[in-house]
């Protein structure tokens, strides 16, 4: 994935590399406007907040994503920290 580059130091068990692969694929989708993709691992009643105003939901996320309002070309995960709540 040569869009979405993992920058890290540290060794990940084999959970943390799930998530870790799902986060990039997910980033991978965004940044291809792959939007079956994006549909499929998009829980409905996602919202996206803290880059705009107002948050945004799923579908109006990926149309943002499709019709280009949303923009991406490149990801890196710097560091990443993943935390797992037994409950």
């Amino acid at each position: 994935m040569a869009d979405v580059e993992l920058i890290s130091k540290k060794s990940f068990c084999d959970d943390e590399r799930e998530v870790i692969d799902a986060f990039a694929n997910f980033q991978k989708a965004v940044i291809d406007k792959n939007i079956d993709e994006l549909n499929n691992v998009i829980l409905n009643g996602f919202e996206l907040g803290g880059m705009f105003a107002d948050k945004l939901s799923k579908s109006d996320f990926v149309s943002k994503i499709e019709d280009g309002t949303l923009d991406y070309s490149k990801s890196d995960i710097i560091e990443p920290t993943i935390l797992f709540d037994d409950e």
